[in-house]
């Protein structure tokens, strides 16, 4: 697939889901509304694998994952679940706007139009015959990375809570892969955040969890600090 191609099928498949995302905080999950969203993320993950986009894909898996929470039988919709979904598409669109900024200023010049973006080899020089699903969960198995939820609070009384939640990003980013946080991190940059509370999806490995709640506890004035496991 050239660059051209991919890009106006993650944009077409992109557009869809923002749009039904729209519709699900509006109208609440039925489920014709939560299959054409997963037909449409499942999409744009097999392209991203295809052209070895790595973080596309981790932010199209963060999708599912959110997707498959809303239709459990046992969950409860919430506002954080589908902040956190916008959340996700937004960080595809930069993403895919990075990409064609990048393909329009080096043209046709092979792969370097991408080459901001790209994290791994594509995986179309991977076992043509081998399903893209299969694909991912090895890549991901190797990697030994599994995708968590973060939930950290501040103490009310800090004076500087900004300060404090940039520290605690940072911490997860040195750990792992963070992929999308609720406040974002260019708002908390900004000091345009007054809540206590953060909730931050990221890739992490299983051995470090302990030693990553340990660091994040070694920051002043951190009160709370949850992690919960979603998927592998």
């Amino acid at each position: 697939m050239d660059v051209e191609l991919f890009l106006s099928e993650c944009d077409r498949h992109l557009t869809l889901l923002e749009a039904s995302g729209l519709r699900l905080q509006r109208e609440g999950p039925n489920d014709r509304l939560l299959e054409d969203m997963w037909l449409h993320v499942s999409t744009l993950m097999n392209v991203s694998f295809r052209m070895g986009i790595i973080q596309l894909v981790y932010l199209a898996y963060g999708v599912e994952v959110i997707l498959k929470r809303i239709c459990s039988s046992h969950y409860k919709q919430d506002d954080y679940e589908i902040h956190m979904l916008f959340v996700l598409f937004d960080r595809m669109r930069q993403h895919l706007d990075s990409i064609q900024i990048n393909y329009m200023e080096y043209g046709n010049s092979g792969r370097h139009s991408i080459s901001e973006c790209i994290y791994a080899p594509p995986f179309h020089l991977y076992d043509r015959d081998k399903d893209d699903i299969d694909i991912y969960h090895n890549f991901i198995h190797e990697d030994n990375k599994s995708l968590y939820s973060i939930y950290i609070r501040i103490r009310n009384d800090c004076i500087r809570i900004p300060t404090k939640m940039l520290a605690v990003y940072q911490a997860i980013k040195e750990s792992g892969e963070l992929i999308a946080s609720l406040p974002e991190e260019t708002e908390i940059w900004r000091e345009q955040v007054s809540q206590s509370e953060a909730r931050i999806l990221a890739y992490l490995d299983s051995l470090i969890i302990n030693d990553l709640i340990e660091t994040i506890f070694h920051i002043r004035d951190v009160e709370a600090c949850d992690i919960l496991k979603l998927s592998s």
